[in-house]
């Protein structure tokens, strides 16, 4: 079985991708029920492929082949509501794919991060405003998913705290502008069938032209801080690209954009499995104080 993505703006050669052995839950006679990879093979082809992009299967059409040389493909794309990252990992049976789970890094639950001098840069004319626009987005987040990914304004002593900064980011090679990035870092290895999240980080371009959410009617080349948040969040949050016109997830976003129900149920998921971590302290769910009653960060 493997999964065609389309052509689109991210990548205009269509592929397909076939999913692991571990991602298939079930095979019959008459029904195959799989998870669609965000890693895999690509067909007749040994060689691994996971992400970043291009190589990330999520919406697309379902093709059906087998050694007899049956091969057919669905008439219909398959819409994927959201797409949780996966690593990949050899651990002496081949190649397995895990979906990516988050951790208490923080000791109050999940992670902290702290605003690098370097975020100044990103819109130096009204740096509070900066500031609250991605602190209102992470608390948004919060409030619909229940996971905690809290700005602080200190590092609280003995504490583990990521960076949210701003620097020059290069283009795609393809060419396309990166606004900013929200990044996270998998554990090296893999226990009891999942990947933990040990670093998370938010970069936004510096090189861009940035503005506040509370500024009516941007100009073209102008970006919302808090509007990109939304979805570089959602990337700390473990999910992936989805190639839905008009998601919060689609790799082309505009200043309009919001949590939408897809995002909220695929942050949701994670945030519910991964309060079911394994493999190190969970995720403890909950709302974050401050998000709460914001005068308690002064």
């Amino acid at each position: 079985m493997s999964v065609i993505r389309e052509e689109n703006v991210t990548n205009p050669t269509p592929f397909k991708v076939t999913p692991m052995p571990a991602d298939y839950e079930y095979w019959t006679n008459t029904e195959i029920k799989v998870r669609v990879p965000t890693a895999g093979w690509l067909v007749n082809n040994n060689n691994i492929i996971s992400g970043p992009e291009p190589a990330v299967a999520v919406t697309g059409r379902i093709a059906v082949r087998n050694p007899d040389g049956y091969d057919d493909t669905g008439d219909n794309e398959l819409i994927i509501q959201f797409a949780q990252f996966n690593s990949v990992f050899n651990l002496g049976s081949g190649n397995q794919s895990f979906p990516r789970k988050l951790i208490d890094r923080s000791g109050n639950g999940g992670y902290y991060l702290v605003f690098d001098p370097s975020f100044n840069d990103v819109h130096p004319q009204n740096i509070p405003d900066a500031k609250q626009d991605v602190i209102d987005a992470f608390c948004e987040w919060n409030a619909e998913t229940a996971a905690k990914l809290e700005i602080v304004e200190n590092c609280p002593t003995g504490s583990i705290c990521f960076k949210v900064s701003g620097e020059v980011l290069p283009n795609l090679p393809n060419g396309t502008v990166v606004l900013a990035a929200g990044g996270s870092n998998p554990s090296g290895t893999s226990c009891t069938g999942e990947t933990v999240i040990v670093l998370v980080s938010l970069k936004f371009n510096t090189s861009q032209d940035w503005i506040t959410s509370s500024v009516q009617n941007p100009l073209p080349n102008e970006n919302i801080i808090k509007n990109t948040a939304y979805h570089e969040v959602a990337h700390m949050l473990q999910l992936g690209h989805v190639y839905n016109e008009g998601s919060l997830m689609h790799p082309m976003y505009e200043n309009d954009q919001i949590i939408d129900v897809d995002a909220i149920a695929g942050g949701t998921h994670v945030s519910n499995v991964s309060a079911n971590t394994a493999c190190a302290n969970p995720l403890q769910q909950g709302l974050i104080a401050s998000c709460m009653n914001p005068a308690t960060e002064k």
